[in-house]
């Protein structure tokens, strides 16, 4: 017989030549496995992984009464261990991070909370230069604004894994927000299109985190 730790061979496997093959496969197996979940599991389609959970929400989550008062909204703030009618926009976020096998340090259910200087990669004294910055903004980085609100970078079509941005604006995938919208109740909303004097940065937690499998 062949035991469950098959790189351990037993005397009477010695040599073996049915045996052997048998290791083979599995190892080749193995291998294969590993290699298909690294490049499943890139950075990109991590991102891609995350900004697809959020859409989820963006078809679902519509409040009634403008009061926080949802199945999904008490799902963001119960992981956060905050009242379930709590504002949103942030414990959205870390949730679709979460959902992904991703935890991201440091930050709560406060939008001010993802303002970390080294996180940063775009802030609002850069608005009318032609930096360099722009290439590093990627799909699902948070974007706060200049009151009390953060959203997340989102392509412009719900295949895409490239941020949509240029000096103009962003766009976005939001939660407890109209989207700029009049008349238009709470909710998750994509795509929502930022105008940039009305950001404070955006700011990437997810580049450099140790990611196992990755």
């Amino acid at each position: 017989m062949i035991y469950d730790d098959f790189l351990i061979d037993t005397p009477d496997e010695v040599n073996h030549p049915v045996i052997d093959e048998q290791k083979s496969a599995v190892i080749t197996n193995a291998v294969e496995v590993i290699e298909t979940k690294q490049k499943v599991r890139s950075i990109g389609d991590v991102r891609k992984a995350v900004f697809d959970t959020a859409m989820y929400y963006a078809s679902v989550v519509r409040e009634r009464k403008e009061d926080n008062r949802h199945w999904a909204i008490s799902r963001f703030n119960k992981m956060l261990n905050i009242p379930v009618r709590s504002p949103y926009c942030s414990s959205f976020g870390l949730y679709c991070w979460k959902a992904n096998g991703i935890s991201i340090p440091g930050v709560n259910g406060l939008a001010y909370s993802w303002r970390k200087k080294s996180k940063l990669v775009w802030h609002r004294g850069l608005l009318h230069i032609d930096d360099k910055l722009w290439p590093r903004v990627q799909v699902f980085d948070a974007v706060v604004f200049t009151w009390s609100h953060v959203g997340f970078v989102a392509p412009d079509n719900r295949e895409g894994q490239v941020a949509t941005y240029s000096l103009n604006g962003v766009i976005t995938i939001e939660a407890n927000t109209t989207g700029g919208v009049k008349g238009r109740v709470q909710g998750v909303y994509y795509p929502v299109r930022r105008n940039m004097n009305y950001i404070f940065g955006i700011y990437d937690h997810f580049s450099g985190l140790y990611i196992p499998g990755l």
